[in-house]
């Protein structure tokens, strides 16, 4: 008895968790925008499909989870995982409906990368070496100012050359010395 009441209120946690992480993704997504300046180029993004399944699929799970009897750390477990997925797919959702280049960050995918925190592009100084292989040109390694790589995906070699050249047009000090 105790063990479904303290499913119980795990689950209603979760549920209020799951229930803000969805309602704070304009609020996010408001803050994001206040601090990134004009946008500056457009960039393509993905179809919000994906992250709509996956609210779908954490809803479900934690619905499940009280009507279920598992072990205390299997419910903690997949209520956790809910959360991080409907975390991870709120990201999702401002990245695809605002990704682009604006005057203070780049926002693609679910990355967000402010100026300030770029410390360098490091696959720069090494992808036009003859000796270099397997560089993928759909990519760009982001260095931030705390040691941290984000690695940003573009659809096209093209579509990353445009990214990288306005960039590097905004922060000129990322430019690679010859």
């Amino acid at each position: 008895m105790k063990n479904i009441t303290t499913s119980m209120i795990l689950t209603a946690f979760a549920i209020i968790c799951y229930v803000g992480l969805l309602v704070s993704i304009p609020v996010r997504a408001k803050k994001m925008l206040s601090s990134a300046g004009k946008l500056v180029e457009p960039l393509a993004h993905a179809s919000c499909l994906h992250p709509i399944a996956i609210f779908v699929a954490c809803a479900v799970i934690i619905a499940i989870v009280p009507l279920r009897n598992f072990a205390m750390y299997i419910t903690v477990i997949f209520l956790m995982c809910s959360l991080l997925g409907t975390h991870i797919a709120a990201r999702s959702v401002i990245g695809a409906k605002y990704a682009g280049i604006y005057e203070n960050l780049i926002v693609t995918g679910s990355e967000l990368v402010y100026f300030d925190d770029i410390y360098a592009l490091p696959t720069l100084s090494y992808e036009n070496d003859s000796e270099t292989t397997m560089v993928d040109k759909t990519t760009i390694q982001v260095l931030r100012q705390n040691g941290a790589t984000v690695t940003l995906l573009f659809g096209s070699e093209e579509a990353r050359k445009n990214a990288l050249d306005k960039i590097l047009e905004l922060v000129p000090r990322l430019k690679v010395s010859n």
